[in-house]
């Protein structure tokens, strides 16, 4: 069968009163099942916003901040003598400042 004869009879068809079925993505199921989906990605983003995005992750353990709070505020004084250097590694109660 060619081209044509395949319009003619689809027109015939057509002309009988015989409905062509809807595209597939015009159907009912097909529409709810693309509602669900996109609301399941609505909300995986907004848990994934929420939940997982505050969260810094780091290979190096290298804080990158100008200004690092080292005492409670309140306690005032001088700071007569720094114990480290820049890259150095620190301990648990190590002395970084005098």
């Amino acid at each position: 069968m060619n081209a044509s004869a395949a319009s003619k009879t689809a027109k015939k068809n057509d002309q009988a009163g015989e409905p062509s079925p809807p595209a597939w993505w015009k159907t009912p199921l097909a529409r709810k099942s693309g509602l669900a989906f996109a609301a399941l990605l609505l909300a995986g983003a907004g848990a994934w916003f929420f939940a997982f995005r505050p969260y810094v992750s780091t290979d190096d353990a290298r804080v990158a901040e100008d200004l690092i709070r080292v005492a409670p505020d309140g306690v005032g004084g001088t700071v007569l003598k720094v114990n480290v250097q820049e890259g150095d590694r620190v301990t648990r109660g190590q002395v970084l400042a005098e």
